[in-house]
């Protein structure tokens, strides 16, 4: 190890020291010439270079400087998704968000049908038929349009960290899913298809408001089709608490509606349920194509 001495304390030091171990001098070296200077010194006291400035950081400055924190990269897919979720509170929300609607939509459809049977003025019943309508149609958007959402959201988030969908995907798939039990696999299979989604959706340009479209047609389908079919078992119920039955009815005057109810179930089942199929299909081929063999092992994955 070269020596050479300290230009404070003219002590023995090594050539490559930042600080005199026996003064505690902060030291620089000329670029020049190696001549060892006192930190902060302007001009080389041996060749004359002009030195460039040196920014003098004390110890407990170095210590008071804030760390940028640095967050971990996932190391698999779950880890990702359950990151993504802890990150958006409105992704939780979303999930449980049309589960009251629901409870009410049944809630208000048991009050109406009693409401009916004890011969209460029947606008109370068209009211409490009406919320149920709008519960029932509200819970059914908020249901339909969660995946489209949560794509949106789960892609802002994997390009914001800079994370490649191909690798999670690949990753997840080399997993052993035979070691999994039952709802393992399925909560594994359902990430994977999540992550899917994801890229297709916003990959895809038209691919969401396509979708959401026909979504939205089939959910208001399905209420109106709800609706009559209740306003069917409302007009023809006499007492639902007749001994030996759960429903009897006095008249079928009013098949109109029940009718209208099957018109509308024939509708969504044959028309939107096509369209739904055919964008189905194009999802598959696309993805097909974007992962090629890895889409084939999750093909595989679905059907063992």
């Amino acid at each position: 190890m070269a020596l050479t001495i300290c230009p404070e304390c003219k002590e023995k030091i090594s050539t490559n020291a930042s600080q005199c171990v026996h003064c505690g001098c902060q030291l620089i070296k000329c670029p020049e010439c190696g001549m060892m200077l006192i930190s902060g010194t302007k001009k080389c006291t041996e060749c004359g270079i002009v030195l460039a400035e040196q920014k003098k950081t004390s110890i407990a400055e170095e210590v008071k400087q804030p760390q940028t924190y640095q967050p971990t990269k996932p190391d698999t897919l779950k880890s990702l998704l359950r990151d993504w979720r802890q990150s958006n509170i409105f992704m939780i929300a979303c999930d449980i968000m049309d589960w009251p609607l629901n409870i009410a939509f049944f809630f208000f459809m048991i009050l109406t049908l009693v409401v009916i049977n004890f011969k209460a003025p029947f606008i109370l019943a068209i009211i409490l038929m009406v919320i149920a309508f709008i519960c029932d149609i509200a819970g059914e958007i908020i249901s339909e349009s969660k995946p489209f959402i949560k794509s949106k959201s789960l892609w802002s988030y994997l390009n914001r960290n800079g994370y490649s969908v191909n690798d999670y995907v690949k990753g997840a798939l080399s997993e052993d899913c035979e070691s999994m039990g039952f709802f393992t696999r399925i909560k594994h299979e359902l990430n994977i298809e999540t992550v899917l989604d994801a890229h297709y959706f916003n990959a895809v340009p038209g691919s969401i408001s396509q979708n959401l479209l026909v979504n939205m047609v089939n959910t208001v389908v399905s209420a109106f089709s709800t609706l009559f079919l209740i306003i069917f078992f409302g007009l023809n119920i006499t007492n639902i608490w007749d001994a030996g039955t759960i429903f009897s009815f006095s008249s079928y005057e009013h098949l109109w509606a029940l009718i209208i109810a099957v018109v509308l179930y024939i509708v969504k089942k044959f028309a939107v349920g096509k369209i739904k199929k055919d964008n189905e299909e194009k999802k598959k081929a696309w993805l097909k194509k974007e992962y090629q063999q890895d889409y084939k092992k999750y093909l595989n994955l679905l059907e063992s």
